[in-house]
């Protein structure tokens, strides 16, 4: 991947570009992204970067569709389905127990980036309770990454919280299992994390990195950066 690059003049910017690539080739990369890496700042390139878009273009890099970054005012958020919790099914804070059952979830369910950014939070955060998770009686069926002022470790998104204003907040990245999709656990779920994030006082929420418009649409969140994702095949 490649976190960002920035340079005075186009020339500097070519020959960096043209060191790193061959750097990568010689360790055995055959495939170069720009942005989306573990706790990335940009999911891709910003739309109000086209300086930037030509040179990756210029370098060999094809685009991709369009991402969003999405957020909000959470004082008005009212959620737009039914969370009646069921006997069986309850969306809470985790616990140091709660948080291995998350882990566990992320390793069969969403192994990789993930599951990654998730141990990097907890290893960093005084408390496991940023993270909201679905359960039944039994097992862990989903889970979602929140983030507010204060955190340790802010990521995604939440690295521009300056940006947000005070009381600011993220959410993100949201999953449910596989065998658990189609039944409007994901809507459930993030009703929920997003009415936790508000009663803790946040304001301004980011729901980074994302394709979803419909969904988050639903819940009230507007665009607030868009981004087209770059890649570049070294072979």
């Amino acid at each position: 991947h490649v976190t960002a690059i920035t340079f005075t003049e186009a020339s500097i910017g070519v020959d960096m570009m043209d060191y790193a690539k061959l750097v990568l080739i010689d360790r055995g990369v055959r495939r170069l992204v720009f942005g989306q890496d573990s706790l990335h700042f940009f999911p891709g390139c910003p739309e109000n970067c086209p300086a930037l878009r030509d040179f990756l273009v210029i370098e060999g890099f094809s685009p991709g569709g369009t991402l969003w970054d999405f957020a909000r005012d959470l004082k008005t958020y009212v959620p737009p389905v039914d969370l009646i919790e069921s006997e069986h099914l309850r969306v809470r804070r985790c616990t140091a127990a709660d948080a291995c059952q998350v882990e566990d979830f992320l390793r069969v369910e969403f192994p990789g980036r993930w599951s990654y950014d998730v141990g990097e939070k907890l290893a960093r955060e005084a408390s496991p309770d940023f993270l909201v998770g679905l359960f039944d009686e039994s097992s862990c069926l989903g889970f979602a990454l929140t983030q507010a002022q204060g955190c340790a470790l802010p990521i995604g998104g939440c690295v521009f919280y300056h940006a947000l204003g005070r009381s600011w907040g993220g959410l993100g990245p949201i999953g449910i299992a596989r065998e658990q999709r189609g039944k409007g656990l994901g809507d459930f779920l993030l009703g929920k994390a997003l009415l936790h994030l508000k009663s803790q006082g946040v304001r301004r929420c980011v729901i980074d990195w994302t394709g979803l418009k419909g969904f988050y649409g639903k819940h009230g969140f507007k665009v607030f950066r868009t981004y087209t994702p770059f890649t570049l095949d070294l072979t």
